[in-house]
């Protein structure tokens, strides 16, 4: 299935005022632009919720560029020296997954974006930036905080009570009854840190459309569906 991209003005709206409270360096000059992707794509067993990345060179150039108009002069005159690109953010979210989840579990994830964005201070320029941990978890359990970056990231864990997941695992099917998927079915499923609820409306091989209690519809993994038993009586 060829990878789809439509306008995501949602998503801009919650990366705007994320923006405007914790990123004011984006504030002046930086252009975000927000797509929806579609399929999600996969990380090593997980669903990759949201990317991004800095823009540069000829895409940026056909992206600012898409109207001769833009290559014009004060004069009308096309310049012959050509334009140079502005470089942009590009931030790409999971369609089918945005309306099943709440609103606080994107909070993090597309703050988790904007983190790897800096702005050079004296130029300008954008640069992308690593995360402040990358280690495994099993040399944490070997050799403790044995880094000053293992041992912050300790303490802002501490204080936050609990770490915040950017990502969420696929879980194993709990029920082996999901053979039995049909429609109108209430089914519950998890995201690894959250806990949905909702009705099948349809079943197409391995996927099943779902609609959410509070309306929302979209797609999940139907080994990923806990049918929910209705008490008799």
């Amino acid at each position: 299935m060829a990878t789809t991209y439509s306008p995501a003005p949602a998503v801009a709206s919650v990366v705007a005022e994320l923006v405007r409270k914790h990123h004011s360096a984006l504030q002046c000059n930086t252009r975000i632009v927000c797509l929806f992707r579609e399929p999600t794509p996969m990380a090593r067993g997980r669903l990759l919720l949201a990317s991004v990345r800095i823009v540069t060179g000829l895409p940026a150039y056909l992206m600012d560029h898409r109207d001769l108009a833009r290559e014009r002069n004060p004069e009308g005159e096309l310049n012959p020296d050509g334009v140079a690109p502005q470089p942009f953010v590009l931030i790409l979210v999971a369609r089918k997954e945005w309306p099943l989840l709440p609103p606080e579990q994107w909070l993090p994830v597309l703050d988790h974006q904007l983190c790897h964005i800096h702005v050079d201070p004296d130029t300008g320029e954008l640069e992308m930036l690593p995360h402040d941990i990358e280690e495994f978890t099993q040399v944490v359990a070997r050799h403790g905080l044995y880094t000053h970056e293992l041992e912050s990231a300790a303490t802002v864990l501490r204080d936050a009570g609990r770490p915040k997941q950017l990502v969420f695992e696929l879980e194993p099917p709990a029920d082996p009854a999901v053979i039995d998927l049909h429609k109108g079915q209430d089914v519950t499923w998890s995201t690894g840190t959250h806990q949905l609820r909702g009705q099948v409306v349809g079943v197409r091989g391995e996927i099943a459309d779902v609609q959410r209690s509070d309306g929302y519809r979209g797609e999940a993994p139907v080994a990923q569906l806990r049918m929910v038993r209705r008490a008799a009586g």
